[in-house]
């Protein structure tokens, strides 16, 4: 409450506003302030009789707002924390990394918790507490700091990326292991939009000098050539995994041998093999999705538990990681580990009917006792 008003933020599912609805008693006022959507990927600030476009750059932070003619009304440059550095004209909101801010708001809030520009950290701790941190991190352990303290590489709309990892200390393999786990997810989206998607390193260096590298899914806007559509349009399935690479919830792909035994933090134990593929949850506090070797010969599922049942279902290294990415996308938007079924299955089936328009879909998650010995 701000000064005898009220203002409620809408979200969306994602967790992202969809506008201001105001209540002030003085002036007999309540109602919408402003609502946002979006319109050619811009957002759409529909103020009053205007609407206004923000045009964002490639974190997702206001550069120009046009109103309704196309007219520039306001032309800004950020610093790497949020700050304005320079501005013409007059605004309407703005947008930092993805995070939204109100003339009558002192702070920019995401999903999860607040941030503030001038002191360049968010405002509470991070909301997985020890889980966010990581040993080979300083910077995690700071529960306040905003993108590890490095805002000029990376960008965190939602207060919490998806990160290529590798187990080795051999580099070649870790190399390999990499591409396999792009590889899956390029399949996972088909050949085009597959395109779309590379490895994006980043390298940072703490107070001591030393240097980390670390590399994460990133997406070609307008794919290789810059003149495609965008990723999130070219398919069903690229509309389901584009909000999972720009969440930055720090999702770790990973890849293990079969026989691998995997335990997570809230003590469950999988052994990954040919007929148990993948697995997703908090491993040594960060969220993580597991794939076997796909080397090894994936398992079909059994015609029962799928529809119709006229036979079994193929599984493919790309139909596994988005089955998987289903249940990282639940716990990502606010699920628990146990209630991501039918994320998975719905983001697996679109897989399924990308690879083949003709396929059966799978209809059950779990198969029933006895039939899958």
């Amino acid at each position: 409450m701000l000064r005898g008003m009220t203002l409620t933020y809408p979200r969306d599912i994602f967790g992202d506003r969809t506008g201001i609805w105001d209540d002030r008693p003085s002036q007999n006022w309540l109602g919408w302030d402003i609502f946002w959507s979006r319109v050619a990927g811009q957002r759409l600030n529909m103020g009053g009789a205007s609407a206004y476009i923000d045009h964002a750059d490639a974190i997702g932070s206001t550069v120009m707002e046009t109103g309704p003619a196309g007219a520039v009304q306001w032309d800004v440059v950020n610093g790497p924390w949020g700050q304005v550095w320079q501005q013409t004209g007059t605004r309407q909101s703005q947008v930092f990394a993805g995070m939204d801010w109100q003339v009558n708001d002192p702070l920019m809030p995401s999903a999860t918790r607040e941030y503030s520009d001038g002191l360049g950290r968010w405002m509470t701790p991070d909301p997985l507490g020890r889980k966010a941190a990581s040993l080979t991190d300083s910077q995690s352990w700071n529960m306040y700091a905003y993108v590890g303290n490095n805002p000029t590489s990376l960008n965190d709309p939602s207060g919490g990326s998806i990160e290529l990892t590798c187990s080795s200390a051999d580099s070649e393999k870790c190399v390999e292991q990499r591409h396999l786990e792009l590889q899956a997810l390029q399949q996972a989206v088909g050949a085009k939009a597959g395109s779309y998607l590379y490895e994006n390193p980043v390298t940072t260096t703490d107070t001591k000098g030393n240097s980390t590298t670390k590399y994460y899914v990133g997406i070609y806007s307008g794919g290789p050539s810059g003149k495609g559509p965008e990723f999130d349009k070219i398919n069903s399935v690229a509309g389901e995994i584009a909000p999972i690479i720009n969440d930055t919830k720090n999702l770790q792909l990973a890849i293990a041998a079969s026989g691998s035994s995997l335990t997570d933090d809230l003590g469950n134990s999988l052994t990954l093999s040919g007929r148990s593929p993948g697995a997703t949850g908090f491993f040594e506090g960060n969220l993580r999705t597991y794939l076997v070797d796909p080397s090894i010969a994936l398992a079909p599922l059994p015609n029962v538990m799928m529809l119709p049942p006229s036979g079994p279902g193929v599984v493919t290294p790309g139909i596994v990681l988005g089955h998987e990415l289903g249940h990282a996308r639940g716990v990502m938007t606010g699920a628990l580990p146990g209630q991501t079924e039918d994320d998975s299955l719905r983001i697996e089936n679109k897989i399924r009917v990308l690879d083949d328009p003709n396929a059966p879909i799978r209809l059950l998650h779990n198969c029933p006792p006895g039939a899958c010995q």
